[in-house]
């Protein structure tokens, strides 16, 4: 079986196509920069990469030829606030791309499952606390928006006949991912962590290594036009968190409890005098709105279709990480 995977240096797909070689299938990575990825994938023989952008479709001609399983990964993230430049710039990529990458599967009748990754952001803030693939999408965010809007175009190509199922996995975090547990180690290290409100501030977090095993049981396992939540067996709360980087620094942390109210007064100013500045604030009033929402994931149609058991907890995939920020030098 041949595989194509786009985002193959990216967090996930560079864990992906690991593991999906190991199983003994032949991959095909779509990739920008070559000496990157022959660096990622060094001691990983008959990996073929080709050279090319979800953006530009010339670029993806015979792309999909021979190719039994497609797995989309390929995006750009980030927390930047809406603008007319912000939105073009993620459009194109996450929505423009995508919809190229399913012209280049029409090419091809016998592809068997199309994995499009989405992504736990196109709920937004949702209405209610529990979230199944059926919950409401709210996306406000240009990286929330264009996720969604990829998202429709999946289900238009599903209606012109591509077998495609969608991902939308939660926040995915371990070894090689920067991201905001970096931010928050950084800040426990200094011996304090910040506390916004008095809720619990639940979110679900999933060690990279439950990711690639739910994708893996994808492929056999997967209905055709499903939307499948992947995710944790339980949200966490932010002092849970705060606890294991607690114990890995070997330092007492000190809360600073953080009125709601004060915390989106302080950051409605700041993200207003960044604009002014033309300049991206560190942290914007949606990020805090964002933090205090406890989320809950129902990931029960992902366990019964695809036999998913995450198998991480919390504080072994922390610690992992923490070990991985200190070893490449994150925390100085």
């Amino acid at each position: 079986m041949k595989v194509l995977i786009t985002g193959a240096t990216g967090f996930i797909g560079s864990y992906l196509v690991k593991r999906i070689h190991g199983l003994g299938y032949r991959c095909r990575c779509l990739v920008r920069d070559l000496s990157k990825a022959k660096e990622i994938f060094k001691g990983f023989n008959e990996i073929e990469f080709v050279v090319g952008d979800i953006t530009d479709l010339d670029s993806l001609e015979n792309i999909t030829e021979d190719i039994d399983f497609v797995f989309h990964l390929a995006s750009i993230r980030g927390h930047d606030l809406p603008s007319q430049e912000a939105f073009e710039r993620f459009r194109k990529v996450n929505v423009i791309g995508t919809k190229n990458i399913f012209k280049a599967c029409l090419r091809n009748e016998k592809i068997k499952k199309i994995f499009h990754f989405s992504s736990t952001a196109v709920y937004g803030i949702p209405r209610e606390h529990l979230l199944d693939e059926k919950t409401e999408c709210r996306p406000y965010t240009p990286y929330q928006v264009s996720k969604y809007e990829a998202d429709l175009e999946a289900f238009a190509y599903i209606k012109k006949g591509l077998p495609i199922v969608i991902f939308r996995p939660c926040k995915i975090y371990g070894p090689g991912f920067i991201g905001d547990f970096l931010i928050m180690a950084k800040i426990a290290k200094r011996g304090f962590y910040p506390k916004f409100g008095i809720g619990d501030n639940l979110f679900p977090a999933l060690f990279i290594s439950d990711m690639v095993e739910a994708v893996v049981l994808g492929i056999d396992k997967a209905r055709l036009y499903e939307v499948y939540m992947i995710g944790p067996n339980m949200s966490n709360k932010q002092e849970e968190i705060a606890l294991v980087m607690q114990s890995f620094f070997k330092k007492k942390s000190f809360k600073i409890y953080i009125p709601v109210i004060i915390a989106k007064i302080f950051v409605f100013i700041l993200e207003k005098l960044s604009l002014a500045i033309n300049r991206k604030p560190i942290v914007t009033y949606r990020n805090i709105s964002s933090i205090v929402f406890d989320r809950v994931l129902n990931i029960d149609k992902t366990k019964r279709d695809l036999g998913f058991k995450p198998m991480v907890s919390l504080e072994e995939g922390l610690l992992k990480t923490l070990d991985w920020f200190e070893s490449e030098g994150l925390l100085e």
